[in-house]
């Protein structure tokens, strides 16, 4: 009897707002306005587009020595094509989950550090809520921004 008590008033307190404190946070807006990613899709968007020019002059090559016939230095250039497609490839892939990691990792602390610091038992996916809590995506992005310059302006980690 005592533990259905407890799992009850602990039920009551997270369905109750007083007792509770529950908010929301917008990540689409998060993932439109924070620097990082911004950051991060014009350096991958950028090392795509070199990647996408290197592949076309060599597929030009290829077709000029498809054009003498000699199967040995065309089977020799497609190895070559393939080599540098492969390592471009992993480069890029490679940055998607480097970018991916710090901006991951960097909301989820700032979402740890505001939760302890206002007293937050649950946020919400804004898009999921349909009662009028707490918003706090504008706070969140502008705290967002502010631990990265102060990163930014903090020595190298070694």
């Amino acid at each position: 009897m005592k533990r259905k008590l407890l799992t009850l008033s602990v039920l009551v307190s997270l369905a109750n707002p007083i007792l509770a404190k529950v908010v929301s946070l917008d990540i689409v807006q998060i993932y439109q306005q924070y620097s990082l990613v911004q950051e991060a899709n014009q350096k991958i968007d950028s090392a795509e587009a070199g990647f996408k020019r290197v592949l076309e002059t060599a597929e030009k090559e290829l077709t000029e020595l498809e054009t003498k016939g000699n199967p040995l230095e065309i089977e020799k250039k497609k190895d070559s094509i393939q080599d540098v497609v492969d390592e471009e490839m992993e480069k890029i892939q490679d940055d998607k989950e480097f970018y991916n990691t710090q901006i991951n990792r960097n909301i989820a602390k700032l979402l740890q550090d505001i939760a302890k610091e206002k007293s937050i038992n649950l946020v919400i996916e804004k898009g999921y809520v349909q009662s009028p809590i707490e918003d706090i995506t504008e706070t969140f992005l502008t705290r967002l921004e502010a631990a990265r310059k102060a990163e930014a302006k903090s020595p190298a980690k070694t």
